[in-house]
């Protein structure tokens, strides 16, 4: 098990590949865009709802990670189609944003959902603040881990 330096160096590194600030390196191309990445941290995901609304940041818990999207493990079904937001944390506590795609979501048992977010490069009118509970404090997102 890796410690928590070098996973958020990890997180840090996909981060970077998602935003296009680096190329993926070869060895995580295989015969899909790009291999996934085991990486277990928490992030936050604010949904679009069908009548224009937003749902309520919720914490969740990512399985892997590539340059396309990230799956994602949560207590509540997602709406698959549906746009939204989810936040991670870099190593140096900073907070970024990518637009997602809900792909699919699967029943995992144990009252838990499995999700594939697609990053769609578009916020949808979904900001930061979005995220802000009414202390105006973003979610604790600490728990790194790998798998």
């Amino acid at each position: 098990m890796k410690n928590k330096t070098e996973t958020k160096t990890t997180l840090d590194r996909m981060i970077d590949v998602a935003c296009g600030a680096i190329r993926p390196e070869s060895d995580l191309r295989e015969h899909r865009d790009t291999r996934r990445q085991t990486l277990h941290t928490s992030a936050a995901l604010v949904q679009l709802m069908s009548d224009g609304g937003k749902s309520i940041p919720t914490v969740v818990q990512t399985v892997d990670f590539s340059p396309g999207g990230l799956r994602i493990i949560s207590r509540y079904m997602l709406h698959v189609g549906y746009h939204g937001a989810i936040l991670l944390e870099r190593a140096n506590r900073e907070h970024v944003l990518f637009g997602v795609r809900i792909a699919h979501c699967n029943n995992a048992g144990h009252m838990r959902h499995e999700s594939g977010l697609a990053f769609t490069g578009h916020l949808h009118g979904i900001s930061i603040e979005d995220f802000r509970d009414e202390h105006g404090k973003l979610p604790g997102l600490q728990g790194l881990h790998a798998a």
